[in-house]
C-alpha cells in the first residue's frame, strides 16, 4: 500500500535487525521512515525502545536497525509516510 509501512524483524547471529520499507511512494515525495527495536522486560511491563533509526528521502525508502542482542520479548515498529504531511504517520509492528 502506498506510504504505508511494513516492519518486520530480522533474526541472526549478530541479534536481531528491525527492519522497515514504505514502497511505491511517488519519487517526488520526500518519504521519512523510523523503525523502532522494542523489547519487554516481564509481562504487563511497557515496551522499550532499544535500538531505533530514522531515514528521509525521496520516495520509496527502506531502513535497517543496529542488531540487539536479548533474550527478551521482541517487537520491530515502522511509523513513516510523507513528511511533509501534517497528519500523524501510520505505524504498523510485528506480533
Amino acid at each position: 500500500m502506498v506510504n504505508r509501512p511494513c516492519a518486520w524483524q530480522q533474526p541472526g547471529g549478530f541479534g536481531v535487525v528491525g527492519a522497515g520499507r514504505i514502497e511505491a511512494a511517488d519519487q517526488r515525495q520526500l518519504t521519512v521512515l523510523r523503525v523502532e527495536v522494542k523489547i519487554q522486560r516481564a509481562w504487563g511491563s511497557p515496551w522499550e525502545t532499544v535500538a531505533t533509526t530514522t531515514r528521509v528521502q525521496q520516495g520509496s525508502v527502506r531502513v535497517n536497525t543496529p542488531a540487539v542482542i536479548t533474550e527478551y520479548r521482541t517487537i520491530v515498529c515502522a511509523t513513516g509516510g510523507p513528511a511533509d504531511s501534517a497528519e500523524p504517520h501510520p505505524t504498523t509492528c510485528t506480533n
